[in-house]
């Protein structure tokens, strides 16, 4: 059996379809977006409460890693809605200045505990 893209005729016959399909994809992402933000900001509220608690040196650090977590999947939920802004043709880029050393501080120290859990030590140096 040889499969063959189809005519252009059968193209337009499902272009409706798609349109619909994009539709749907793009309402579904949207509400996991807000369903899944709304519980990580209270995740993020509660780290941020925690942190003007008195917490030791090792309590401080694991509540800063869930915080530095919690940033990320916001990040990701952001990252997210962007793909779909772009694949729907609707998006545009803002220059701006950011830090390479913070940005992978923060991507180190997300896993740092983990790491050092397991025994590697991750390093940065920029």
């Amino acid at each position: 059996m040889v499969l063959q893209p189809p005519s252009p005729s059968r193209e337009r016959e499902f272009e409706p379809a798609h349109s619909e399909l994009d539709q749907l994809k793009g309402l579904f992402l949207a509400s996991l977006n807000h369903e899944i933000r709304t519980p990580l900001s209270g995740i993020m509220g509660m780290a941020d409460l925690l942190l003007e608690t008195n917490l030791d040196e090792e309590q401080r650090e694991y509540v800063n890693a869930a915080r530095l977590c919690a940033e990320s999947l916001f990040e990701i939920l952001n990252a997210t809605l962007q793909y779909s802004s772009l694949e729907a043709g609707q998006f545009h880029l803002d220059e701006s200045e950011f830090s390479l050393k913070e940005t992978i501080d923060a991507a180190l120290n997300q896993h740092a505990l983990r790491a050092q859990a397991k025994g590697p030590a991750a390093v940065c140096d920029v």
